[in-house]
């Protein structure tokens, strides 16, 4: 196994242990056991634990948004994107927000809610370039249409955090109908 292959495993045995037990619960012996490799060698890669929790964020966001990508690459971007909550595989999707909605409860002023922020502007620019190829009529209620995405993201992973990860893809299927009746009214006007 190649170093950057390593350290992909390293941090995708990351993402599931933080995942599953929160940043303090779980330790780096575990993820080392699902990374198939000994502890010492998650320090030859990450300098701490909260390098590794970085890397892992932006792993699962490289992840994320290439299939994000891949559904919004359709000839209709709402179409794809609702295709892809019905029948698309949304675990790489449901751990990117878990893994943001973890390093989001760290403090104000770390380099993670600098990442997260940037991370918020990638994904809003993703949309906001998807809704422009539905309608190029510039509208005043663009950025709240990018907003409503983003926050039904969120809220999807927040029940399926406290009820179950079927609770994701019911909660993103039904903010995706409410945005595709609020694009068809504003064709209407």
């Amino acid at each position: 196994m190649t170093s950057d292959e390593r350290q992909q495993a390293i941090c995708d045995s990351a993402i599931t242990e933080f995942g599953r037990l929160g940043f303090y619960g779980s330790t780096t012996a575990a993820i080392a056991r699902g990374a198939g490799c000994s502890e010492p060698m998650i320090y030859k890669h990450f300098h701490d634990k909260q390098h590794l929790l970085r890397a892992a964020l932006a792993r699962s966001e490289q992840l994320a948004e290439a299939d994000i990508d891949a559904a919004l690459d359709d000839d209709d971007p709402l179409a794809g994107w609702l295709g892809y909550i019905e029948h698309g595989d949304l675990t790489r999707y449901h751990r990117m927000v878990c893994m943001r909605m973890l390093c989001a409860t760290f403090p104000d002023g770390s380099d993670l809610q600098e990442h997260l922020r940037a991370g918020n502007e990638r994904l809003l620019g993703r949309f906001s370039r998807a809704l422009q190829r539905i309608d190029t009529r510039e509208h005043e209620r663009r950025a709240e249409l990018d907003r409503l995405w983003l926050g039904v993201t969120l809220a999807g992973a927040y029940g399926a955090a406290i009820d179950s990860p079927d609770r994701f893809r019911a909660v993103l299927r039904s903010g995706g109908h409410v945005l595709a009746l609020l694009l068809s009214r504003k064709e209407a006007t």
